[in-house]
């Protein structure tokens, strides 16, 4: 067994199999550099993240940070990326010339020097569109599917990968109108319920309306390399019904990349491996060769293939009341607490205040307390509105 395979023992490993498993594997104590991105070559961000792989009992992910990462052309051209936080080394607002062949290159905090080969551009079409439609799949009103449409005319482009980001708006289900205070300076800390706008009597705005934002992970690829044309559909992800994604609104972000035919079969045989059911009797993971080397010792293992590629994004989104019979029922329950000093404090560990339950006029006999996640969108995405979403 060689050692390419370390990573998908990880996975083995982590699929449901009910001894422990012990890899005969013996990875060096660094681990294997793992390169993961595409070079965006029409002029946009380029992203590319490095980490290293760890022993099976860590199953962590340690990020490659430090490292001089750059991309460099056959002309002597030569481009720098940053490190925005570790591991995540980035370049904004460069082009390259579709005529001439570049690699990534890549130096460690230790000085351990990496390089791709050289690649040609690849010229990615635009995406066609992103349609969805409701699909039963076997549950009482269905779920959403999405899909993905391309083509290329030119009959150039005939491996496709596609990555999506999911941004949906998220309302808390209670709203927050009180605040804990602590009504002491003792040993024994007290707590009673005030507002958190006193004059207004409004609620916590910055805690009800959210945003969440959700990366694709798994490997979306596909290719007309035997079709009759040069046309292909592909489900992209599917939503599940009722799902608080599309509660009220959602947006994908879809991107689409042009791949050469090696980093096609690449991701092809990682999907396969990735797609194995753990089972010690299922064929063993392909071994994977990428196109990226440490430049003194070759036959180290590095996990990753990079392309350079012009990037197509096309952004859809889909109104709730848009579905039919779309009810998402919020699983966040409240708690009636009676008002009292002991009873307050008391809920204070596990609650948060979220409502007020008023007989007439008179003093609260009781408050309403929720869970924090239920209370506070933040704990589910960020309150800052993107700048793409639209104006109700």
């Amino acid at each position: 067994m060689k050692p390419t395979c370390i990573l998908f023992f990880i996975l083995l490993a982590s699929l449901g199999c009910k001894e422990k498993y012990v890899s005969p594997v013996v990875s060096p104590a660094t681990g294997y550099l793992v390169v993961e991105g595409v070079v965006n070559a029409g002029g946009g961000e380029t992203n590319i993240y490095l980490s290293r792989t760890s022993p099976l009992e860590m199953r962590l992910k340690n990020y490659e940070t430090g490292a001089t990462v750059s991309i460099m052309g056959e002309d002597n051209s030569s481009y720098s990326l940053n490190e925005l936080d570790s591991g995540h080394y980035q370049i904004v607002h460069f082009s390259l010339k579709k005529n001439i062949r570049y690699k990534l290159a890549i130096k460690t905090i230790l000085g351990v020097a990496y390089q791709s080969d050289y690649c040609s551009i690849q010229t990615t079409p635009v995406i066609d569109s992103v349609n969805w439609q409701v699909e039963n799949n076997g549950i009482q009103n269905g779920g959403v599917q999405i899909y993905v449409n391309a083509h290329d005319n030119t009959n150039v482009t005939k491996y496709y990968q596609w990555d999506y980001t999911e941004t949906y708006e998220y309302n808390s289900p209670w709203k927050v109108f009180f605040k804990f205070v602590q009504i002491n300076q003792g040993p024994t800390p007290l707590f009673d319920v005030s507002w958190i706008n006193y004059y207004t009597r409004q609620y916590d705005t910055s805690s009800y309306r959210c945003w969440p934002t959700v990366n694709s992970s798994s490997i979306l690829i596909g290719t007309t390399d035997k079709l009759n044309e040069n046309k292909i559909h592909l489900p992209l992800t599917y939503v599940a019904e009722n799902s608080e994604r599309l509660a009220i609104l959602y947006s994908i972000l879809v991107r689409q990349y042009s791949l050469s035919n090696g980093k096609y079969n690449y991701l092809d045989k990682m999907k396969k491996n990735t797609e194995l059911t753990g089972s010690i009797m299922d064929p063993q993971p392909s071994e994977l060769k990428g196109n990226i080397h440490n430049i003194n010792n070759p036959s180290e293992t590095v996990v990753g293939y990079i392309d350079f590629s012009e990037i197509q994004e096309i952004r859809t989104f889909i109104k709730n009341q848009n579905i039919p019979n779309w009810k998402y029922v919020s699983p966040c329950l409240r708690v009636d607490v009676p008002n009292r000093i002991d009873t307050i404090t008391k809920a204070k560990i596990t609650y948060w205040v979220t409502g007020i339950h008023i007989p007439g006029i008179q003093e609260p006999i009781s408050y309403w307390f929720t869970y924090p996640d239920c209370a506070d969108c933040k704990f589910h995405g960020t309150n800052v509105k993107p700048s793409f979403w639209p104006t109700p």
